[in-house]
């Protein structure tokens, strides 16, 4: 029996001059998307909420695995509590080209991996210390 997900992203904005919550384009904007069929096949679920520190530290070993990765910054201030996410044992908060992403408060990301990188994580500047939200559907 295959274990599936069914990923959604729905992505809606009012036009600019809209008059209560503005959007950033002319137009009104409507975005859906799902994987063919809708649904993804997975093999297994890792969970786990991650405490970060001011180090850059390996969160999760690819093991030449493809997944898919949900990350959720839990923080609900927005001062000093982003976290950044990157593929390199480096300071993350510096090292731009080694950062994959920024989440910042209650910001969070869902995408493929491809398996051939580990994700490192580091907190802003060690004093917001946000929790990190992680689920890796495995895919094989």
């Amino acid at each position: 029996m295959a274990i599936v997900i069914k990923p959604k992203l729905t992505l809606t904005a009012n036009s600019a001059s809209a008059a209560t919550d503005p959007g950033p384009a002319s137009v009104a904007l409507s975005l859906s998307a799902s994987p063919p069929n809708g649904k993804s096949t997975v093999t297994a679920l890792e969970t786990f909420v991650y405490q970060t520190t001011a180090a850059t530290v390996k969160i999760w070993d690819h093991g030449n695995a493809e997944v898919f990765v949900y990350l959720k910054n839990l923080a609900t201030a927005e001062a000093n509590n982003d976290i950044y996410v990157g593929v390199a044992a480096t300071d993350l908060s510096a090292n731009q080209d080694a950062r994959y992403l920024t989440l910042q408060a209650g910001e969070f990301a869902f995408m493929p991996w491809a398996g051939e990188h580990d994700l490192y994580v580091e907190a802003e500047n060690g004093t917001g210390l946000p929790k990190l939200e992680v689920w890796i559907f495995k895919t094989t």
